[in-house]
């Protein structure tokens, strides 16, 4: 009879033990903010592809004609042919330039900022194959972009940034949020160590009574 209660019991803490575990939460998601006309710039200049890696994610920024351009103006599109300016992304050379950006891991694109950018221009963005968003300038110091958070990036996926109409714009800056994993909270975790050493516990107590029982 002693043994069933006990087993009993140790079932009954099991599940109340899995329920603990179960409590897990989402991490704390995080944005990161690639600053093209900043240090991040930096490390494509002057490159056809080229990746930039900020707090453990991976962006990779591709030109789909010259090399991408940073400047103390702008950040951009140095073209191959005549005409071009050379730190936005335009089509003065005769071909319409754009960005592709990957990222390593499952991102959300949260906002991007563009300058040189008036009502005269406008420029067309993709996010992971979903229909063209149309941007349109309103100032030529900077506008900026915000997004919904269902704008998520999978691997494999991108993000394209292409002139549309206009004199075209600089690409200052983008920021976006790191996908979210499920894991436990330090409290749950503290809780599951102190479950485990209570019902450990309580079985050597158990144990202890039914082999002393004459």
């Amino acid at each position: 009879m002693l043994r069933y209660k006990t087993i009993q019991y140790l079932l009954f803490m099991s599940m109340v033990l899995t329920s603990v575990c179960a409590l897990s939460v989402p991490a704390n998601a995080f944005s990161i903010t690639f600053d093209l006309r900043g240090a991040e710039g930096t490390f494509v200049d002057g490159l056809v592809t080229g990746p930039i890696t900020k707090n453990g994610l991976t962006a990779t920024l591709s030109s789909n004609d010259g090399v991408l351009n940073q400047t103390a103006g702008g950040f951009g599109i140095n073209a191959l042919g005549a005409g071009d300016d050379t730190d936005t992304i335009d089509n003065g050379s005769g071909v319409t330039e754009l960005i592709t950006i990957t990222f390593d891991q499952l991102v959300t694109f949260d906002q991007l900022i563009l300058s040189s950018f008036t009502n005269a221009e406008d420029a067309i963005l993709t996010i992971a194959g979903g229909p063209p968003i149309t941007l349109v300038g309103t100032v030529p110091l900077a506008d900026v972009y915000n997004f919904p958070v269902t704008n998520t990036i999978p691997i494999g996926q991108s993000v394209m940034l292409a002139y549309n109409t206009g004199n075209g714009f600089s690409f200052d800056e983008f920021t976006v949020t790191l996908g979210i994993a499920a894991v436990p909270e330090p409290q749950t975790v503290v809780l599951l160590i102190i479950g485990l050493a209570v019902l450990g516990g309580c079985f050597l107590k158990v144990r202890f009574k039914h082999q002393t029982k004459p």
